[in-house]
């Protein structure tokens, strides 16, 4: 795979002040990723920090605000890097002491994500130099970090059937939003699961989201390498370099949850095929 990509590393643009502030000496994953949002930079970067201290910094060059992960993805670090960090830029907006997201958002708020060699990382968000924190849970930027890093990601406990009916679930609602009235019995739901041949029964397509499960991801992300299925427009090459926990997450996390889609279907759906529709993708799941 190839490191990153041949931008020249910038010097890291420091506010006056801040220097001391960058633990120049320091591998921790946390120090970093409190110091790069502290640095107040508008645009995403990739920081490293190698094995002999040195320091690299890649910023696009274009004006384009581009997505962060095009840094990392599909790449892997050279091996003295020992922590790799992503300056996410400006998410929001958010007055002293709120949290991301609350509409009384008044000041910027940016994010870092670093992780370390050694298997840690850490997601802060806030504005420097009160209202940092950090926070909790995983998602791509995580894991494209850790996998850039040559590191294993977390297992992902959800199954390849949850995927199967989170698939099946988005297809009806769009459908039905697109042609209102148009599924009105089974046999017009089932022709939209992704494992269906044409109208098929409700036990069938239990039997074949269980193999799936049965199976673990590992065929599904294989078969995506070797070009033989396509998956949300994940490429070939993504999925090779990706590991089963990082290729699951990245397509069960596109989608609602299916408690949420069965929700919304409940309300554009016939009341009886709405419930028929739950009661297989609750057996699916079972």
């Amino acid at each position: 795979m190839p490191s990153p990509r041949p931008s020249v590393p910038s010097a890291v643009p420091l506010n006056p002040g801040t220097a001391a502030a960058l633990p120049l000496g320091s591998r921790s994953h946390s120090s970093w990723a409190t110091a790069l949002v502290g640095l107040g930079e508008t645009g995403p970067a990739l920081v490293e920090v190698t094995t002999a201290g040195v320091v690299r910094w890649w910023a696009p060059q274009h004006d384009e605000a581009p997505d962060p992960l095009d840094l990392v993805w599909a790449r892997l670090a050279t091996r003295d890097v020992e922590v790799a960090g992503l300056l996410l830029g400006p998410l929001a907006a958010r007055s002293p002491g709120a949290w991301p997201g609350d509409p009384s958002c008044a000041s910027p708020v940016t994010a870092a994500v670093v992780a370390s060699k050694a298997g840690g990382y850490t997601l802060t968000i806030g504005g420097w130099p009160d209202d940092i924190a950090h926070a909790s849970g995983r998602g791509s930027v995580i894991d494209a970090l850790l996998l850039y890093l040559r590191l294993p990601t977390a297992p992902e406990q959800r199954p390849p059937a949850m995927l199967v009916c989170a698939m099946w679930l988005d297809r009806l609602l769009a459908v039905a939003a697109a042609e209102p009235g148009g599924i009105t019995d089974w046999a017009a739901a089932s022709v939209h699961h992704p494992l269906a041949h044409g109208p098929t029964g409700a036990a069938q397509l239990i039997a074949a989201a269980r193999s799936l499960t049965e199976a673990g991801w590992r065929p599904m992300r294989l078969a995506v390498a070797d070009r033989s299925a396509k998956l949300a427009g994940l490429t070939p090459r993504g999925a090779r370099w990706m590991d089963e926990g990082a290729f699951a997450r990245w397509l069960l996390d596109r989608y609602p949850s299916p408690d949420e889609s069965i929700e919304a279907l409940s309300m554009v759906l016939p009341r009886r095929l709405a419930d028929t529709v739950a009661d297989t993708v609750t057996a699916t799941l079972a």
